[in-house]
């Protein structure tokens, strides 16, 4: 156990606690550094990690990290104002989770028998989108009281602070469970998804997505790269290391896993290094016309050609419980 000096709030400094834990998936100890020394870019705490890879399995991890303890304080009410500054209004959540609602109609038309679980589901955007769209019922579950405490009330929909594993939720009565972008702040992804895996009948479906480790926008921008979020992000998923912790947790059968068309990788990670190593300030209006330039001329269509070569900002990987060979095939994004 190590320590390091951190800052959870713009007027408060603590000791956060960190730890070196094993790889989850093959409980190795051996990891060699990819990205040396990321500091929190988005929080300021303090606490810089390394980005390292397990010898082992390949898993990517950020190390140290920091304790249970130490992260719930970024999820609270501080964060969710962070996500709402950079969404506001929520019309890029609202694009995204439709897109989502048009990837799960590729394996499942969701109808109203249907029952959704969004692990994670902040102010319950997803769930209410879900609910509104197919008419189902859905359920937003989170950690976060502050979040849950602005979600809008609507019919079909409820609300439940709380995780996977300490919830009083009922096995069986959800035919979907999604994580979207969840799966990356969790100590232990296989034991998490072991927990949906629990609450899931036979044949119900999970739905995972997180970004994608392999991008090349990863390697041109390294600790600048916007995916890293360190410290909340614990894992960095390539394609075969998210295949791989899915099947780990009981999910044979995988359905679809292929890369997003979210455009905003390069803007953003763009905007990080402008900021934080050049000092730049972004809130001008010739600075805000060059990000959106860059967007349009560069996000976009780079974010179409990798789609082609299964290397964009972000994954998703649609499974379904039960035994290898019920049902439909799997289905591989093409990464050996």
């Amino acid at each position: 156990m190590t320590a390091s000096r951190a800052r959870p709030g713009p007027a408060s400094s603590a000791v956060l606690p960190t730890e070196l834990a094993p790889c989850p998936i093959c409980a190795g100890r051996d990891f060699r550094v990819e990205i040396p020394r990321v500091p929190d870019f988005f929080f300021g705490t303090g606490s810089p990690a390394d980005i390292s890879r397990c010898l082992g399995c390949g898993l990517v991890q950020t190390r140290p990290r920091l304790s249970a303890e130490a992260l719930k304080i970024f999820y609270d009410e501080g964060y969710t104002d962070f996500l709402e500054h950079h969404d506001p209004g929520g019309r890029w959540a609202d694009w995204q989770n439709d897109y989502r609602l048009t990837l799960i109609r590729k394996v499942h038309r969701l109808a109203a028998h249907d029952h959704i679980l969004d692990v994670g589901c902040d102010q319950g955007r997803f769930v209410r989108r879900a609910a509104e769209a197919c008419h189902c019922r859905a359920t937003g579950l989170d950690v976060n009281t502050a979040a849950l405490s602005r979600g809008v009330q609507v019919p079909g929909v409820d609300y439940v602070q709380g995780t996977l594993g300490d919830s009083a939720l009922e096995a069986g009565s959800f035919s979907l469970i999604t994580m979207y972008q969840v799966l990356e702040h969790v100590p232990d992804p296989v034991d998490f998804l072991r927990c949906a895996h629990d609450l899931l009948p036979e044949h119900g479906l999970l739905v995972v997505e997180v970004p994608d480790f392999g991008e090349p926008w990863r390697r041109v921008f390294g600790r600048y790269w916007a995916s890293l979020f360190v410290p909340q992000h614990l894992s960095h998923f390539e394609a075969s290391s998210l295949e791989r912790v899915v099947r780990e947790a009981g999910f044979q059968q995988i359905l679809y896993h292929k890369p997003m068309f979210v455009p905003v990788s390069f803007v953003i990670s763009l905007g990080i290094l402008l900021d934080k190593r050049l000092g730049v300030d972004l809130e001008g209006v010739s600075w805000k016309l060059l990000m959106a330039a860059s967007w349009f001329l560069v996000d976009v269509p780079t974010a179409l050609l990798l789609r082609i070569f299964h290397r964009t900002w972000a994954q998703v990987i649609i499974a379904r419980k039960g035994p290898p060979g019920d049902g439909e095939p799997g289905v591989s994004n093409g990464e050996p």
